[in-house]
């Protein structure tokens, strides 16, 4: 098995890429979004979810979540 290092694994991307995590995650801390999009070398965007608990982005805020990824895509794409 490979590293399973997160941010290790990010610094190897040169995509792209859309960071999305929720403000109140309890399972993976908010802490851990911000190290990984510092380690993203490519082009990146961060958006912390306000009220959002793990994997609940979408549900807590959809019509921002679809717009934000909708942006990005767009964009990148």
């Amino acid at each position: 098995l490979g590293d399973g290092s997160s941010i290790k694994q990010v610094a190897k991307n040169r995509r792209p890429i859309f960071f999305i995590h929720g403000e109140k995650d309890t399972f993976v801390p908010t802490q851990m979004v911000y190290k990984n999009y510092q380690a993203a070398k490519g082009k990146k965007e961060l958006w912390v979810v306000p009220g959002a608990k793990h994997a609940k982005s979408f549900a807590t805020r959809p019509a921002q979540y679809q717009k934000k990824v909708k942006d990005f895509l767009n964009r990148y794409l």
